[in-house]
């Protein structure tokens, strides 16, 4: 008789749960990777021993100015040290970005790229986008 009572109790609150209503998050409440930047694409790779960092970033309706800024960095010896960076500004559509780098064969070699979206002289967006790659 308790075995009974006990399937037919588990049968009810399981009943009782599956017929509950359900409800999902809106998805207006998610939120796009970037909000005032079209879109961002970086490549880091290696011809030989030379180092080619490459960044392009278009600039969405509210923005008026680009800044971008490219730094590369070298893992040697457990921690990553500096290399080299330039930096670039533009009103325009786009920001292309290029630079080129000596490299030591074996060692692995990160690029950071930071955009910063204008409104004005407001700061409306800071992204940053990294890469890795090891020197053949």
């Amino acid at each position: 008789m308790k075995k009974t009572l006990v399937i037919i109790i588990s049968v009810v609150c399981v009943f009782i749960w599956a017929v509950l209503p359900c409800y999902a998050v809106s998805l207006t409440n998610i939120v796009p990777r970037w909000n005032n930047v079209g879109g961002v694409n970086t490549s880091l790779v290696f011809y030989e021993n030379v180092g080619e960092a490459v960044a392009y970033v278009t600039k969405g309706e509210s923005v008026t100015t680009l800044e971008g800024t490219i730094t590369i960095y070298k893992f040697q010896n457990n921690e990553w040290i500096y290399e080299d960076s330039i930096s670039k500004s533009t009103t325009r559509a786009t920001l292309n970005m290029a630079m080129e780098f000596e490299g030591t064969s074996g060692l692995e070699y990160r690029m950071d790229f930071v955009v910063i979206a204008y409104s004005g002289t407001t700061v409306i967006e800071e992204i940053t986008d990294v890469e890795y790659a090891t020197c053949p």
